[in-house]
């Protein structure tokens, strides 16, 4: 029987009080989030001294296609939780769950529909092969429990770190382990379906309690479709916004150089995805049960966003300085070009820092669109200054049109909070240019140890 929604509520208030602080919390998603990236950092380390750049940038056009294909058709399942006060009914988060799954078997069916034309688009035979295989991929995901979600919902930060610590953990340990007996893209599919299987069994275990039966309550679906909607669109402009480049250059460059260029989206990624896991369990949730007006809100987060601030610009401006040394110390000699394009993909990672806050502040007061505005901006950057960038510099000149591309969607995101009169322009300035002092110190260290070279070549413009 359907756990009843006074005892689950019962569960919330005993689940938030072990971890009642907002310290708690960003201690809990922070700890969380350094031992997943440190695995998955391992993971990709390990690879590389398995796997040629070609199999990587394989890898790379399949998980793209992925995100797009699931992002292209997302109604925010767990958006719709976390912002719906009708979340802990049980019509409501079955009915959720059930249109999450009618619509993974959708798109798997829809993909398998595709697959021809994607062959012909790019033309490998690898590819080809391969591409079918990502239909069971959408299933898996469409068969997620929305416990995560409701975990989301009641900032239980403790539960979603002990779910994605393991999930990282199993998915590390798989995928090593099927690549080791092939070392062959077979085997990175093969992991990639082994990692997504374990994921989606233990999402079951994250709230406990709750089962799970096939609903279509009608004013439940309309709820969160017509919340959705604007989700729907954002996501879409989210994929295109923040994976173009890695979908594109696979028609500007080898696919050897694309291998490259994912490992150095790996490591600058682990900041924006930070501050999309910071914004996504805390900022949001946070802000939607806030029910405080503007100034008071402006008030309590901005000393709590200075703190974050001041640890990210120590993070980002460290990385920045010594992306290059770290690469060409840690990974094998055929990724050293990583290290250059890395340097401007972290300057680009700190924009994404102060517009994922941003996103975040503003999807909690109800203005989803405005996100998908951004992203609009974003994308219409990307599409223009990519192509250009890339023939006039090369694979360096992906990354400076990242950079610019965010650029872009700060102007927007912050011109929203202007209107909504809970905008941090003056911080997020002061923090940025304290950024760059870090990432000039530590360069110029470095560089007076012998283990880089010069501060002069910090941003190179070739490779």
């Amino acid at each position: 029987m359907t756990i009843n929604r006074q005892a689950l509520m019962e569960r919330v208030s005993r689940r938030v009080r072990i971890s009642p602080t907002l310290l708690g919390q960003v201690g809990w998603t922070t700890s969380s989030y350094m031992i997943v990236q440190g695995l998955r950092f391992a993971q990709n380390l390990v690879l590389t001294h398995i796997l040629a750049p070609e199999l990587f940038g394989v890898m790379i056009v399949l998980t793209s296609l992925r995100v797009g294909v699931e992002l292209f058709t997302d109604i925010g399942i767990g958006q719709n939780i976390v912002a719906s006060r009708e979340a802990w009914e049980p019509r409501y988060y079955t009915t959720a769950w059930t249109l999450q799954l009618i619509r993974g078997v959708v798109i798997g069916a829809l993909f398998l529909l595709l697959t021809p034309l994607l062959g012909r688009f790019y033309d490998n035979a690898t590819l080809n092969d391969v591409f079918p295989v990502l239909c069971v991929l959408f299933v898996m995901t469409g068969a997620h429990s929305v416990g995560p979600s409701l975990a989301v919902k009641a900032i239980d930060t403790r539960r979603i770190a002990y779910y994605e610590t393991a999930s990282a953990i199993l998915g590390a340990i798989l995928t090593i382990a099927i690549v080791l007996a092939s070392p062959t893209a077979w085997g990175l599919i093969a992991g990639n379906v082994a990692a997504t299987f374990a994921t989606a069994v233990l999402s079951y275990f994250v709230w406990p309690g709750v089962r799970y039966r096939l609903t279509l309550d009608g004013r439940h679906v309309r709820e969160i479709i017509g919340f959705g909607k604007w989700i729907f669109v954002s996501s879409i402009i989210f994929f295109l916004a923040t994976n173009f480049d890695r979908l594109i250059l696979g028609k500007y460059v080898s696919l050897a150089m694309l291998g490259v260029y994912g490992v150095a989206r790996s490591l600058s990624d682990i900041f924006g995805q930070f501050a999309t896991r910071l914004g996504n369990a805390i900022v949001f949730p946070s802000v939607a049960a806030a029910g405080l007006d503007r100034d008071a809100l402006r008030a309590r987060l901005r000393l709590h966003r200075r703190r974050y601030l001041t640890l990210s610009l120590l993070a980002v401006g460290g990385f920045i300085a010594v992306a290059d040394p770290i690469v060409s110390r840690i990974y094998d000699h055929r990724y050293a070009a990583a290290g250059p394009i890395a340097a401007w993909l972290g300057l680009a990672a700190w924009v994404l820092v102060l517009n994922t806050f941003s996103d975040s502040v503003l999807l909690g007061l109800h203005k989803p669109k405005v996100g998908a505005l951004g992203n609009v901006g974003k994308f219409v950057a990307l599409l223009v200054a990519l192509p250009l960038a890339t023939a006039t510099l090369g694979i360096i000149g992906a990354a400076i049109a990242t950079v610019l591309a965010e650029a872009l969607r700060y102007v927007i995101l912050t011109l929203a909070q202007v209107r909504e009169r809970i905008h941090f322009l003056r911080q997020d300035v002061t923090a940025t240019a304290a950024m760059l002092l870090v990432a000039v110190a530590v360069r110029a260290l470095v560089a007076a140890l012998g283990l880089s070279a010069p501060l002069a070549s910090l941003f190179q413009l070739s490779v």
